[in-house]
């Protein structure tokens, strides 16, 4: 990162930079697979044991070893502020509509836009599918998947909270998965992660305010102490 005054020192290295960095790493890894991650780290390091290193230049080992666009990927959350919202809308013809958008807390519309790595899962934790979101909106077609069914499972987008933004689900895919959730099948959390969107959703003014009740009231058995310190707080 270019300094171009000594003021710019503090606003590079803040929290905000070491934990936001932190999460967009933690995406990577569960969108590439802990193995491929470990290879490539294991490569970097010595390839570049005894020299100099970018940023780019992990990227690039990570692309070598995964087959995946690392580099693209992440200069698109590197080089802009903030995060995004995906919104999910589930179609008659067995079709998911992925739109994003810039998440701001203020509500109002930002211009930022990401290659997201998406992790979805229909139904149960086994049947697990990953993609990117490259454009502003996007068609995934659920018919093949192997956790699809015609009974209108349940379906889970950024599987065990790993991607670094939020989710908003239209009026279906709420009241499947809070069916799922009085069920107690989702993990504690995708649980959570669940409440934490909707709560920031709902604060944002970008869901209503019934939504987040209507999903509380779906926790009315939960025993886990981190989704109850999270209802209360």
């Amino acid at each position: 990162v270019d300094v171009k005054h000594a003021g710019e020192i503090d606003e590079i290295f803040d929290a905000i930079s070491y934990r936001k960095g932190a999460s967009v790493i933690r995406m990577l890894e569960s969108y590439l697979g802990s193995e491929n991650f470990q290879k490539a780290l294991a490569s970097y390091i010595k390839r570049y044991a005894c020299s100099n290193a970018k940023t780019e230049d992990l990227w690039s080992v990570l692309e070598e070893v995964s087959g995946e666009p690392v580099n693209e990927i992440m200069f698109s959350w590197t080089k802009q502020k903030g995060y995004p919202v995906v919104s999910v809308k589930a179609e008659e013809d067995d079709h998911l509509i992925f739109e994003q958008s810039q998440f701001l807390l203020s509500g109002s519309q930002g211009e930022g836009q990401w290659i997201v790595p998406i992790t979805l899962c229909c139904g149960s934790y086994d049947a697990l599918r990953t993609f990117l979101l490259h454009s502003k909106s996007e068609t995934f077609d659920l018919k093949g998947f192997s956790g699809f069914s015609s009974e209108r499972p349940w379906i889970k987008v950024n599987v065990d909270q790993t991607g670094f933004f939020r989710v908003k689900y239209d009026d279906e895919l709420s009241a499947r998965l809070r069916e799922a959730i009085e069920k107690k099948v989702l993990s504690t959390s995708d649980k959570y992660g669940i409440l934490d969107d909707y709560y920031a959703l709902s604060m944002a003014c970008q869901q209503p305010l019934a939504s987040l009740l209507a999903l509380m009231a779906a926790y009315r058995e939960e025993h886990d102490y981190i989704i109850l310190s999270n209802l209360i707080s």
